[in-house]
């Protein structure tokens, strides 16, 4: 063994951990301080917090859904020169190469399926992508996926910005659905290049908590306890896409001849989190009803575009939880 892959070896060890059931995971860059947010996030504004997540941009008028990690190597021109790794067992579902094509940059996304809940990861302005990497391909945790960089469509992030952009999510449409919402919103002349791995069509929890401390054993009680912003009724006669990819999130079992609609719970920032199924005929919403919301939350829920709210602080849904329950339904 010659000293570079001595040395990637005994990296890979410090950057790993193990969660509950004994499963090997991996900080995705050589940056190993993600409990020291001024070591650990990039700030790409004005402020430390708009590397964090959240409505953390533009005087928290901008939602932010993943962390910018900082590099720790940089070359003499201020080129990052940090390796990328997956942070655990999976399947590389998405590559995107070309940077013109996505704010992304170039990206690549894997799918955990080892989770009970099977989340994605994203990771996102790389500089290069490892070329024997493949759509398709099972990878390791600390596999390497590329190399940091800055690349984001016709904008370029600053040498001294440049940061690992990086999510833990779900995905919310199939191909048809989410195309047919994408050509109703953004029509033709703006071709979809990455079908259902568009950044549109994926939602995201804060991975820092995850990054700091650990992952879960149950990742679907993780993702369900996430505080609940509001609660929607609607309806629909089939199980969706969604939850047959996502069945934890989902009370019990479900014939689909009885199913008449859902109670569904929701994150502040349009996560569907949990959903209750209905079998009773006199449930016939056609369309999305409020039926709960947290006074607590729902300045952010507005401000994110979840929920709305009218000057008699009267609350309705708002416009994208309605596109992810079109992008969800297929309506």
């Amino acid at each position: 063994m010659n000293i570079i892959s001595k040395c990637v070896s005994i990296l890979l060890l410090l950057l790993s951990w193990s969660a509950c059931d004994g499963a090997s995971f991996f900080l995705p860059t050589p940056n190993s301080s993600p409990q020291t947010d001024a070591s650990y996030l990039q700030a790409t504004g004005a402020g430390l917090n708009n590397g964090g997540f959240g409505m953390v941009r533009e005087n928290g008028t901008r939602y932010h859904g993943g962390v910018d990690i900082k590099p720790v190597h940089v070359a003499d021109d201020g080129e990052p020169l940090d390796s990328v790794f997956s942070i655990t067992n999976g399947t590389v579902a998405y590559i995107n190469d070309m940077d013109k094509f996505s704010n992304y940059g170039k990206y690549v996304i894997v799918v955990h399926d080892e989770f009970n809940l099977p989340v994605h990861t994203l990771y996102a302005h790389l500089n290069a992508i490892n070329g024997n990497v493949r759509v398709g391909d099972q990878v390791a945790g600390g596999q390497l996926l590329g190399v940091m960089g800055r690349t984001a469509n016709d904008y370029n992030i600053p040498s001294e910005r440049a940061h690992l952009h990086f999510e833990i999510g779900l995905r919310l449409g199939n191909e048809e659905n989410f195309q047919r919402w994408y050509g109703k919103c953004y029509g033709i002349d703006n071709p979809n290049h990455h079908g259902m791995w568009n950044g549109l069509n994926l939602v995201s929890f804060d991975p820092l908590p995850l990054l700091q401390n650990g992952f879960p054993s149950d990742m679907a009680e993780y993702v369900r306890k996430l505080p609940t912003a509001f609660v929607t009724r609607v309806h629909a006669q089939r199980i969706p896409e969604f939850l047959k990819c996502y069945p934890a999130l989902q009370d019990g079992s479900v014939k689909e001849k009885d199913l008449c609609g859902y109670d569904v719970e929701w994150t502040w920032n349009g996560i569907p989190k949990s959903w209750r199924p209905h079998f009773s005929r006199k449930f016939s919403p056609q369309s999305p009803v409020l039926i709960y919301w947290d006074s607590q939350q729902v300045a952010a829920a507005v401000n994110f575009g979840s929920l709305t709210q009218n000057s008699k602080n009267e609350v309705f849904p708002g416009p994208r939880m309605l596109d992810v329950l079109e992008k969800i339904l297929g309506n």
